[in-house]
C-alpha cells in the first residue's frame, strides 16, 4: 500500500513536469495533451481504488516520514498520514478528477489544452498533497497551493474582466480565512515548548511535534486544553474561508466564472470540502465552545444559502448556493461531533453535485448560456442530460433511494438522537433547508427542461444532445449518485457488506449503530414533496405574479442579503479606498516624503558648502594634509 500511496503523490507532478519540459519542443501534439493527462488521472483513480477498498488500519498512521528540518531539538518531517479518512478523500478526489478530465476532452477541445490541463492536474496534486499531509506545516503549504490553483482556474478566461475579478475575489476572501489558520499555526509554534512534553513518543523514537498524531495527542492532554481553544478557532476560520461558509461565502457564486468542469471538481467535490476535511483531522481537540460556534455557522449557512438559491436564474449559481448549503450541513454535523455523518455526506455529495455541474456544462455546450430564462423545453432535445439532471436533483433533495437520502438523513437522524445542546433546533433548521433545496432544484428543472424551447432567445444556436465524451462521465457519476449511498452505508447487511459499513470504516468501534429513523425519513420526504409542489405551482401559475408586498423581500434575496454591498462598497471602497488609502497617502506625502525631502535638501546645502574646498588648487590640498594628520594624531592620543 505504501507504494500505491507514494505513486498517488508523485504521479501528478511527474506528469506535469513531463509536459512542461517536452511541449515547448512540440514532441507531443497539442491534441494528445488532454488524453495524456486523462490517462494519468485514470491511473490515479485505479491506485486510489486499491487504497480505499483494500484499506487496513496501519499500526502507525505515518506510513512515510523523512526529516526535513532540524533546529536544536525541534524536528520537522515531511510525512504521509494514512487513515480511513485519508483513503476516502483519495478515492473522492481521484475519481471525480478522472471524470472531470474525461469530460474536459470534449468540453474544452477548442481552448488552450496545455495550460488548462496543467492547472487542473496541479490542483489535483495539491489536493492529494493536502489529504496525505502528515504535519501542520505541510498541510498549510498544500492548503495554499489549492487556493492558488483555484485562483488560476477561476480566472482561466483571462480576457473576461468578470472572470479575473472573480478570481481575485476568491483569492482575497479565502486568504482572510487562511489568515486565521495561520494564526492557529503560529500560536502552536510559539508554544512548541509546552506541547513537546505532552507528547508520548509511542512508536516513534523521534517525534515531530507538529505532526497530526502528536498534536491530537498533546492538545487532548490535560495541559493542552488552553492551547486547543486558540488552535481550533484558527482551524475553524481557515475552514470557513475555504468551504465558503457564512460570512465568507460570497466568493463561491462568483467563482462560477471559471470553466464548468473546474466547478465540478474544485467548487463542488474537492476544494470546498477541504475545510470539512481540515476540521475532521483535528476534531478531537475542538472544545465545546468552538463546536457550538461550528454548529451555529453551519446552520446559518445551510438555511441562508438554500433560501438564496430560490431566486437565482443562472443554473451554475443555483448549484453554487446549493454547494454552500450542503457544506453547511456538514459543518452542522461536525459541530455536533458527528464526524461519520459529515464525511458520509461529503462522500455522496461529491458525486451528485459533480454530476449536476457537468450537466450544467452539457446544457451550456448545447445552448450557449447558463441563463435558465433562455432555456426551457430542452428535455426533447437533450434526453440523456435530462435524465442525469433528474438523478442529481433527486439525490440532492434526498429522495429514496438516491445517495443523498442516505447521507442527509444520516445527519438529521444523528442530530435528533444526540444529547447536545439545541439539537432539536438544529434539526428544524436542517429540515427547513430540505424544503428550500427541493424548491430551487425543481424550479431549475422545470425552467430548463419543461415547456417549449424558444430559439429566438439564443440566435444562431442549434440545440443538440452532448457527445458521448461528455455523457459517459455524467453516466458514471449518475451511477454513484444513485447507488453509492445505499451500497456503502446501508442500515442492514448486504451480503459481504455489513450494515453501516461507512460509519464503522471512519470511526471504527467507536461508532454505535442506531436504528433507521422512519420519522425523520418521512418528514424529509414530505418537505421535499412540498418543495416540488411549490416549485411546480410557481413555474406553472405564478411565474409572472408580482406582489408588491413581496418586492422588498425578493430584492433583499436577489441582492444576496446585501453582503456583497457591505464588503465591496462599504468596507472596500468607502472604508479601505476612501478612508484608509487617503490617510496612508497623506502620511506618505506629508510625513514620509516631506521628511526625506528635507533630509535631502539639508544634505545638498551642506555638500554645496563643503564642495568649496574641492577647487583643484594643489597648494590648498598640501595645507590640508598636515591638518588632517594633526587631527588624527589628536584623536588617537585622546582616546588611544
Amino acid at each position: 500500500m505504501n507504494i500505491q500511496i507514494i505513486g498517488i503523490f508523485l504521479l501528478p507532478i511527474f506528469t506535469i513536469l513531463t509536459i512542461v519540459l517536452l511541449y515547448p519542443f512540440r514532441t507531443i501534439p497539442k491534441k494528445y495533451i488532454g488524453l495524456f493527462f486523462t490517462i494519468s488521472s485514470f491511473v490515479l483513480f485505479i491506485l486510489s481504488c486499491f487504497v480505499f477498498l483494500d484499506f487496513h488500519t496501519p499500526e502507525n498512521p505515518e506510513v512515510f516520514a523523512i526529516e526535513f528540518l532540524r533546529v536544536d531539538s525541534f524536528i520537522l518531517r515531511f510525512s504521509i498520514y494514512l487513515n480511513s479518512l485519508t483513503s476516502v478523500m483519495l478515492f473522492v478526489v481521484c475519481s471525480v478528477s478522472f471524470l472531470v478530465h474525461m469530460f474536459s476532452l470534449g468540453y474544452m477541445k477548442d481552448f488552450e489544452y496545455p495550460r488548462y490541463y496543467i492547472y487542473l492536474h496541479l490542483f489535483t496534486w495539491s489536493m492529494l498533497g493536502l489529504v496525505l499531509a502528515g504535519n501542520l506545516i505541510q498541510m498549510f503549504v498544500f492548503w495554499e497551493l489549492v487556493g492558488l490553483c483555484s485562483y488560476l482556474l477561476i480566472g482561466f478566461w483571462y480576457d473576461k474582466k468578470s472572470a479575473t475579478d472573480a478570481a481575485k475575489k476568491a483569492f482575497i476572501i479565502t486568504r482572510i480565512g487562511d489568515f486565521g489558520f495561520m494564526i492557529g499555526i503560529l500560536y502552536i509554534v510559539s508554544n512548541i515548548s509546552k506541547i513537546t512534553p505532552l507528547i508520548s513518543t509511542g512508536l516513534n523514537s523521534v517525534t515531530d511535534p507538529l505532526s497530526i498524531t502528536s498534536l491530537n495527542q498533546a492538545l487532548q492532554a490535560p495541559g493542552g486544553n488552553e492551547l486547543a481553544l486558540i488552535f481550533s478557532l484558527g482551524i475553524l476560520f481557515g475552514a470557513i474561508g475555504k468551504s465558503a461558509q457564512f460570512p465568507l461565502h460570497t466568493w463561491l457564486p462568483d467563482a462560477m466564472e471559471g470553466p464548468t468542469p473546474v466547478s465540478a471538481l474544485i467548487h463542488a467535490a474537492t476544494m470546498v470540502a477541504a475545510g470539512v476535511f481540515l476540521i475532521g483531522r483535528f476534531l478531537p481537540v475542538f472544545p465545546d465552545q468552538v463546536l457550538q460556534l461550528t454548529v451555529i455557522i453551519g446552520a446559518i449557512t445551510a438555511l441562508g444559502a438554500a433560501i438564496l438559491g430560490t431566486v437565482m436564474n443562472d443554473v451554475k449559481k443555483v448549484l453554487a448556493y446549493s454547494t454552500i448549503s450542503q457544506l453547511g450541513y456538514m459543518f452542522m454535523a461536525l459541530g455536533m461531533f458527528l464526524s461519520t455523518a459529515a464525511f458520509f455526506h461529503l462522500f455522496t455529495h461529491a458525486f451528485f453535485k459533480a454530476l449536476l455541474f457537468l450537466a450544467a456544462g452539457s446544457l451550456s455546450h448545447a445552448v450557449g448560456t447558463f441563463d435558465m430564462k433562455k432555456m426551457g423545453g430542452l428535455k426533447q432535445y437533450m434526453p440523456w442530460t435530462y435524465i442525469f439532471f433528474i438523478v442529481g436533483t433527486f439525490s440532492l433533495v434526498g429522495f429514496f433511494p438516491f445517495s443523498g437520502f442516505w447521507s442527509k438523513d444520516e445527519i438529521l437522524a444523528q442530530i435528533i438522537d444526540s444529547n447536545r445542546n439545541f439539537n432539536n433546533l438544529i434539526y428544524l433548521v436542517g429540515s427547513a433547508g430540505i424544503f428550500f433545496t427541493s424548491f430551487y432544484m425543481f424550479r431549475a428543472l422545470f425552467m430548463i427542461f419543461e415547456g417549449n424551447y424558444d430559439g429566438r432567445k439564443n440566435p444562431g444556436v442549434r440545440v443538440h444532445e452532448s457527445s458521448y465524451i461528455l455523457l459517459i462521465p455524467m453516466g458514471l457519476l449518475a451511477f454513484g449518485s444513485l447507488f453509492f449511498g445505499f451500497l456503502f452505508n446501508a442500515p442492514f447487511e448486504l451480503g459481504f457488506i455489513k450494515s453501516h459499513w461507512f460509519n464503522y470504516f471512519i470511526a471504527g468501534d467507536e461508532f454505535h449503530a442506531h436504528k433507521f429513523n422512519y420519522q425523520v425519513a418521512l418528514i424529509s420526504h414530505v418537505l421535499g414533496l412540498l418543495g416540488l409542489i411549490s416549485a411546480f405551482l410557481q413555474y406553472k401559475y405564478l411565474k409572472n405574479l408580482n406582489l408588491s408586498i413581496l418586492t422588498p423581500l425578493k430584492t433583499f434575496l436577489v441582492e444576496k442579503y446585501y453582503l456583497d454591498h457591505l464588503y465591496e462598497n462599504l468596507i472596500v471602497k468607502n472604508l479601505f479606498y476612501s478612508k484608509l488609502t487617503k490617510l496612508l497617502a497623506y502620511i506618505d506625502k506629508n510625513v514620509i516624503d516631506r521628511t526625506w525631502d528635507n533630509c535631502a535638501l539639508s544634505i545638498k546645502k551642506f555638500s554645496s558648502q563643503l564642495s568649496v574646498i574641492q577647487n583643484g588648487q594643489a597648494q590648498q590640498y598640501l595645507i590640508g594634509i598636515p591638518l588632517g594628520l594633526f587631527i588624527v594624531t589628536f584623536i588617537f592620543l585622546l582616546w588611544g
